[in-house]
């Protein structure tokens, strides 16, 4: 299995659901969480669905985001608007 990062496009085996991580939570369990956020709008502008999955069921389908433009990281913390980035 490809190793799966922030900015990946990755697809959800089980709904079929392909998008952009966003967030990659590691819990005490050992328990391994990806947030993905659509890759293409499909309906109202800027309104994305975003799913959370767990790595067994997600499969990296290309670097997504990466191979575009570096992600610039912030202090600020908290949720940010990733439409500009996602064109």
């Amino acid at each position: 299995m490809k190793e799966i990062k922030l900015g990946d496009k990755v697809k959800d085996l089980v709904t079929g659901f392909i998008g952009i991580v966003v967030e990659k939570v590691e819990c005490l369990n050992g328990c391994l969480r990806y947030g993905l956020i659509e890759s293409e709008v499909k309906g109202k502008k800027n309104e994305y669905r975003t799913i959370e999955i767990d790595n067994q069921q997600a499969e990296k389908v290309d670097d997504g985001i990466n191979k575009k433009t570096p992600i610039k990281k912030t202090k600020t913390g908290g949720r940010t608007v990733m439409g500009s980035i996602l064109k």
